[in-house]
């Protein structure tokens, strides 16, 4: 239930709105092997891994993969990289009025990369 607060410099990292996975509501998260407590390290972060979590808005925390981070990308092929949830969230898709909001947020910012 905690999730649901802003905490700086949680040793949680989690999605604030839901998706939906297959039937159920999520929340995604992501928790590293050893603490965090900087962006700055975040970025340089080769070796570290994240378990992977996902959780129903009131349920527990359910672990379903994890993340290794590997060795950082070269500036090209880093800029080359999307990501919108709506086409490439591998059968996840977000919901609730928030999420459509962020729908032309993510719509615009790629076409003004292209």
């Amino acid at each position: 239930m905690l999730r649901h607060l802003f905490a700086p410099l949680t040793t949680t990292y989690s999605t604030v709105l839901p998706f939906r996975a297959g039937e159920h509501t999520v929340v995604l998260g992501a928790h590293p092997d050893r603490p965090v407590r900087t962006y700055r390290t975040l970025a340089a972060a080769e070796g570290l891994v994240f378990r992977l979590l996902a959780a129903e808005p009131l349920g527990s925390w359910q672990e379903w993969g994890r993340l290794a981070v590997g060795a950082r990308l070269p500036a090209e092929a880093s800029r080359e990289l999307r990501f919108d949830p709506w086409r490439h969230g591998g059968g996840l898709v977000p919901v609730g009025w928030l999420q459509r909001l962020r729908l032309g947020a993510y719509r615009a910012s790629q076409a003004a990369r292209d």
